[in-house]
């Protein structure tokens, strides 16, 4: 049973998907997608536009994290203050993060702290249809409060804002 309940875990996560909505700047016509979610940063994605079916795939571009953990400790005149820290790090963080938790906990002459930074990155899609027609976006990755935002070219030179709601 419990060798079965990861497997059921990651069913249920690679079901999820993302309503997308690809409105035509030109004249302000919605049309609808939907990104299949998933727990690596790629997946599939199909859209509706013009009564033409598209398909593709969307990945997630130079993203990372960064776990940190340390101490902060002051002797007992406040004096002398020594820190001391460990960060492990994944994927691409050069930038600044775009979330940082932390948590701390304070007892004595002495703070222990541990800190996640997120580092987004940059979403890209590629769209194709059945009859060779491409759309390419770029976007920003939705965060847990915020939706994803993101401009698309059609071949033909037609621009669409690319959103979902969360």
């Amino acid at each position: 049973m419990k060798q079965i309940a990861p497997g059921i875990a990651l069913m249920l996560a690679s079901a999820c998907a993302t309503p997308l909505t690809f409105v035509d700047q030109g004249n302000g016509v919605a049309y609808s997608g939907v990104m299949q979610d998933s727990i690596t940063e790629d997946g599939r994605i199909t859209a509706t536009i013009e009564g033409v079916d598209y398909t593709g795939t969307w990945a997630i571009e130079n993203s990372g994290n960064t776990l940190v953990v340390g101490e902060v400790k002051q002797s007992e005149d406040r004096r002398l203050t020594r820190t001391s820290q460990v960060k492990i790090s994944t994927g691409n963080t050069s930038a600044a993060p775009d979330t940082a938790m932390a948590f701390a906990r304070i007892k004595e002459n002495s703070a222990e702290f541990a800190g996640v930074e997120s580092h987004a990155g940059t979403g890209r899609i590629v769209l194709t249809s059945e009859t060779g027609g491409q759309i390419l976006c770029t976007y920003d990755p939705a965060g847990i409060t915020t939706p994803l935002r993101g401009l698309c070219t059609r071949d033909d030179g037609v621009v669409f804002e690319l959103f979902s709601e969360y």
